[in-house]
């Protein structure tokens, strides 16, 4: 099924529906455009990469009636198959490791400003310290996920920082419930899930070679080396998936 994303005024894009969930079928300018225009509208707007594991996660929670809002982008190799099945094809893979240097870069042009909230201590500030070096003079702070810090005392270091987009960090479907939950209560008006990203960037976790990536194995790379933490997601979730996509595609 095809619908029109008709929520932001400066650009219309067309959605696929995979798992209940309308994602857009755009290009990743057209991403950042859509980013640009919840911040000039000051439109509180939550950001999701939609996966295979987050389709999967979504279906055991109540979470799918709360991404209504959100701008939904297309993430990794499933979702391709998915759209396949259903006789569609996404103009572009939209993951977040790829998407969010070119957000960076954008906040630090308009000068919008970083809060990140979660990861490890350690992967916190190597993150925090690249993105100082690559890109000077862009406001980014945070606060780790393991720490004793009320919700309350996140929302007011979020708030007190000045920024007009919120990273978290917390891992899927955590890191959905938060933003749906708390976004509108802090000054940023873009709240995007952005699981290992943090640790990728910042070099605690080690990104897949150029290679894998265009060979569309980077789930493979990130299986060999964390497999008692990814095992059953790229093992058992995602052939489960795409039997599911299988089973419900469209006629």
């Amino acid at each position: 099924m095809i619908s029109t994303h008709e929520q932001y005024s400066s650009v219309t894009i067309p959605t696929v529906t995979i798992g209940h969930l309308e994602i857009l079928n755009c290009t990743a300018d057209d991403g950042l455009r859509l980013i640009s225009d919840a911040i000039e509208y000051q439109t509180p707007t939550q950001v999701v990469f939609v996966n295979t594991h987050v389709v999967n996660k979504i279906h055991r929670t109540p979470l799918a009636p709360m991404l209504d809002g959100a701008i939904k982008f297309n993430d990794g190799v499933g979702m391709d198959i998915a759209a396949r099945i259903n006789g569609f094809r996404f103009v572009e893979n939209l993951n977040g490791t790829d998407f969010l240097p070119r957000l960076l870069h954008k906040s630090w042009l308009e000068q919008w400003g970083i809060f990140v909230y979660g990861a490890q201590p350690n992967a916190l500030n190597h993150f925090i310290d690249k993105v100082n070096r690559t890109f000077p003079g862009l406001s980014i702070s945070g606060i780790d996920g393991y720490g004793n810090a009320s919700c309350d005392e996140i929302i007011r270091n979020i708030n007190a920082s000045g920024a007009r987009i919120l990273l978290v960090a917390l891992g899927v479907p955590e890191q959905e419930i938060w933003l749906a939950s708390h976004l509108e209560q802090t000054s940023c008006l873009v709240g995007i899930g952005v699981g290992a990203f943090v640790d990728m960037y910042g070099g605690t976790i080690t990104r897949a070679p150029k290679m894998w990536r265009l060979v569309r194995c980077e789930w493979l790379w990130r299986l060999v080396h964390e497999p008692r933490r990814l095992w059953r997601r790229y093992l058992v979730e995602g052939p489960g998936f795409l039997y599911w996509s299988l089973q419900n595609r469209d006629r």
